[in-house]
């Protein structure tokens, strides 16, 4: 049905997060639904994925968002990356009777992604850099740029912080009881972006029932998309 390489390594605080996925994948469709869905919607628009593209997901989950990303690109090179084996399973399923030419998933952490430079027109990470530790954003961000073509576009959807009151509520509850989130607590992406040698282009805040995200898109610089990426992950390239 699909190509599958070995497990790469796995995050150094992210043991919890694969085992807390692992045992919530019944489950996290509906939580996606009720919080994530429009900033799903909007990471797709910004994406602006055309057939024919070279389109990665990180963290592909159970495969919601990767089902879209097929479908609008069906003569492409589709490539998901999840660390969960669970999310894996429910994507298969959610792609079974789907042709396997144009799409993948690979299991592997996006700390050591097993694919080649400037490969890439689109990489796509929802809700996956509010899962990895603070100090963890900066470097695998500044990853993603040597992965991208020229014109390529990296867009981001994430837990973010909010004004009002109801949005303090939740990153209460993330400080508080970061395991009722699977560990997601809000940041904020762009700044990190722009760090790792990106220029923003656009970035909405979206607040669906009550719960606060952003969505961003950026292009890298000329410098940061020269960057080094580790050579030691170029042997696990997929084949589609």
């Amino acid at each position: 049905m699909t190509k599958q390489t070995t497990t790469s390594p796995e995050w150094a605080s992210g043991s919890a997060v694969r085992s807390r996925f692992n045992s919530i994948v019944f489950g996290y469709d509906f939580w996606s639904k009720i919080t994530e869905s429009d900033a799903l919607k909007r990471a797709l628009e910004f994406a602006d994925i055309r057939d024919g593209m070279h389109v990665l997901e990180l963290a592909s989950g159970t495969g919601r968002f990767f089902r879209w990303v097929v479908h609008a690109n069906p003569q492409g090179i589709n490539v998901g990356i999840e660390i969960s084996g669970g999310m894996i399973q429910s994507t298969l399923k959610k792609l079974n009777g789907e042709s396997s030419h144009h799409w993948n998933i690979i299991q592997g952490d996006i700390r050591a992604l097993p694919l080649q430079r400037h490969h890439w027109d689109r990489v796509v990470g929802n809700y996956v850099f509010d899962l990895l530790p603070r100090e963890g954003i900066l470097p695998v961000l500044k990853s993603m740029a040597p992965l991208l073509r020229r014109e390529g576009k990296l867009v981001i959807s994430t837990m973010a912080h909010g004004n009002r009151w109801y949005h303090k509520a939740w990153e209460g509850i993330a400080n508080r009881f970061p395991q009722l989130l699977t560990y997601c607590h809000p940041i904020a992406i762009a700044s990190e972006m722009e760090k790792a040698g990106f220029g923003v282009q656009r970035q909405d805040f979206i607040s669906q029932n009550t719960f606060p995200s952003e969505v961003t898109v950026a292009v890298p610089t000329e410098s940061s998309n020269q960057g080094q990426q580790n050579p030691t992950t170029l042997q696990e390239e997929y084949h589609a």
